[in-house]
């Protein structure tokens, strides 16, 4: 199923999404990801209850460190392995952000 971005997900029908979904799970690039995301959790301890007790900015500034490594191996290194497997590493923890972005928003909405 080929599908325009940017699309809301009420456009599908609950079985559609879901194969939406499992289409995108057999791109190598988004298995990769998530594959990087679960080794976060069950190898690092890196759990939606541990990172919360860190503050949000140590997110934002981690990721920024991240991207300026990925530029600089963009600059010097462009189409390696290791470019790659940093942007794959940096996409997970684009997951792991939004995660702790989430839980400060359910506690605005609990709170406001």
């Amino acid at each position: 199923m080929a599908v325009s971005a940017p699309f809301p997900a009420e456009a599908f029908a609950p079985d559609e999404l879901a194969a939406f979904v499992a289409d995108l799970l057999t791109e190598t690039a988004l298995r990769e990801v998530l594959q990087a995301r679960l080794d976060q959790v069950l190898v690092h301890g890196h759990t939606a209850e541990a990172d919360a007790a860190l503050p949000v900015g140590y997110f934002v500034r981690e990721a920024h460190r991240r991207v300026i490594q990925l530029e600089e191996d963009v600059q010097f290194r462009c189409g390696s392995a290791i470019t790659r497997r940093h942007a794959v590493k940096l996409a997970a923890f684009s997951l792991a952000l939004l995660q702790r972005i989430d839980l400060e928003l359910a506690k605005e909405a609990q709170h406001g």
